[in-house]
């Protein structure tokens, strides 16, 4: 039922699609974008025409030749997969690559081969082919489903790089709903090619799966429809939401700067009340930023000018003549900060444009602000407390058991670290509290197995319970590999040691909530990449000091 109700709706809404864009492609017959279009959805209609129950069984009974339906479906496909990649390079304004024709005809004739020597038949089937019944079968559809795959990919890639370089938010939008029909049917063709294969091998694979490639298809089908609505009735919601963005982001980087500077005049308005008139709020916003940048100026020129400013990175904080409390110097700080963000966004700039750079900078505060946040809240002294509260508890263990062994690992091995580091920072041997020097950090890795090699003790004479033996095994492990690496090849993120260890071990004790902390580790990895503490490479090696060790030390227990 739900397969023949996604064949129809998105069948009638392609051919309205086809008579709808019939004339303009006459019309622009010489523009190649225009017919490429065309062609495409002619192509990809007739497919799906093809697919309909009664039409399939119709021309089956027309020419005698059974499931000949199926071989036009695939062949429209085909060709409309060849015009929309000939399409999306249209849109880049760049010329296809040449092999696409010779792997087009070269699929053709595979799939009529195949066809006619294995598939053809004198009876009429249905259209519903969902499991291939032969090896010939086997090998038309994953003809199809291979070709479909590779040559996706090439117009995934364009319209991606459309929707990420765009600047008009109506040409984004309609770049990103061609990107999500592109991806919706490459997800359709991988499914279908997963339940065909296991199928046909007899591999348990539940039925619902096929249906959910169908609602996949019905969601890319009416999205790839909305690509071709007119721009006057997506115009103004896009706009819309434009704006409400960036003033979003706009009051994001005013908030930054009234921290530091008060507003000259305090503006407190419901969001409602902004919402009333936007163009207005956007400029009155705009306006604001620009006399906080004017009096961020004079500010720091005149902090220069009096006190001996000392870069904050500095070790030796103690240097400042001038009795100034913290919070005076954290002011300074920020605000010397926010100045050297907004110079580069010139003031003699067109009001659209410097609108867009505040806009801009606000965003990437924002981003660092919730990088800054994921980084506290997920701190490797904090994410394993919870952690393996809950992996005892789940391995079936009372919960007082666990809130022991818990407590325990709190007092042996996180006070003393926290306080090692806190003690360091204050003394000026540690730069910051993330020990962002590889250097620095060896005394922090020697500190930390001292403790967990004291807490393993502990563990041993009291007869711990061996999903603590084993997490404390693993963390030891993990320990001394990324000292070593640390000490001979590069620095390494311990944020994505600790995410990703406690994701390993709740992985092994129940998925589910292995996989939620697993979204933290991502998320947590962005945060440490974005923020500047560590490049790609030693987040990916984090990870994989982390599985690693974390797997190994569980298979042994």
């Amino acid at each position: 039922m739900i397969t023949q109700v996604a064949d129809i709706t998105v069948t009638a809404l392609i051919w309205a699609l086809v008579a709808y864009r019939a004339k303009i492609a006459w019309q622009y017959k010489a523009d190649r974008r225009v017919t490429n279009t065309w062609f495409f959805v002619l192509f990809f209609a007739l497919c799906m025409t093809f697919h309909v129950d009664g039409i399939y069984v119709g021309v089956g009974r027309l020419t005698g030749i059974g499931n000949f339906s199926w071989l036009l479906a695939y062949a429209a496909w085909v060709v409309a997969a060849y015009f929309s990649v000939q399409w999306s390079y249209n849109l880049r304004k760049h010329d296809a690559p040449r092999w696409i024709d010779f792997y087009l005809l070269t699929s053709l004739s595979v799939l009529c081969v195949v066809f006619f020597f294995g598939v053809a038949s004198s009876t009429v089937d249905t259209a519903n082919h969902v499991e291939a019944g032969t090896n010939a079968q086997l090998l038309f559809m994953g003809i199809l489903y291979f070709y479909s795959l590779s040559i996706c990919i090439l117009p995934a890639r364009n319209f991606f790089y459309l929707w990420g370089h765009e600047k008009s938010p109506v040409a984004q939008f309609r770049m990103g709903i061609l990107f999500f029909s592109i991806i919706s049917a490459i997800l359709v063709f991988a499914i279908r090619a997963i339940f065909v294969i296991t199928r046909y091998f007899q591999i348990p694979i539940p039925a619902i799966i096929h249906n959910l490639s169908m609602i996949v298809l019905l969601v890319g089908g009416i999205a790839f429809v909305i690509f071709f609505v007119p721009g006057r009735f997506i115009f103004r919601p896009i706009v819309f939401v434009n704006k409400i963005r960036k003033l979003w982001y706009l009051t994001v980087l005013q908030r930054q700067i009234n921290r530091v500077i008060s507003p000259i005049i305090p503006r407190e308005i419901a969001l409602y009340k902004y919402l009333q008139n936007l163009d207005q709020n956007l400029f009155i916003t705009v306006k604001a930023i620009l006399d906080g940048k004017f009096l961020l100026s004079q500010c720091v020129q005149y902090f220069n000018e009096k006190f001996e400013y000392i870069n904050p990175s500095h070790n030796n904080t103690r240097s400042i003549e001038v009795d100034l409390s913290q919070w005076n110097r954290d002011r300074i700080q920020h605000a010397t900060k926010l100045v050297k963000l907004l110079e580069p966004i010139h003031d003699d700039k067109e009001y659209s444009r410097l609108m867009d750079g505040y806009a801009e900078l606000g965003k990437a505060i924002q981003k660092e602000t919730l990088a800054l946040w994921i980084s506290r809240i997920f701190h490797p002294f904090i994410l394993p407390v919870p952690v393996m509260f809950f992996a005892i508890y789940l391995a079936g263990f009372p919960w007082i058991d666990a809130a022991i062994w818990t407590s325990l690992f709190i007092v042996i091995v996180i006070v003393p670290s926290t306080l090692f580091i806190l003690w360091n920072v204050r003394t000026g041997r540690f730069s910051d509290r993330d020990v962002s020097d590889a250097k620095e950090r060896r005394q922090l890795y020697i500190m930390g197995l001292v403790c967990v090699v004291v807490y393993m003790a502990l563990c041993y004479f009291f007869y711990a319970l061996w999903i603590v033996l084993a997490m404390m095994w693993g963390l030891l492990l993990s320990q001394v590999v990324a000292a070593s690496i640390n000490r001979f090849v590069t620095k390494i993120s311990i944020h994505t040691i600790g995410a990703v260890g406690s994701a390993t071990i709740l992985f092994w004790i129940a998925p589910v909530w292995g996989l939620v902390v697993g979204l933290i580790a991502l998320a947590l990895s962005w945060s440490r990449t974005y923020l500047g503490h560590h490049s790609r490479q030693q987040v990916l090696l984090g990870w994989i000091v982390a599985i690693t060790c974390t797997t190994f030390v569980f298979q042994l227990f």
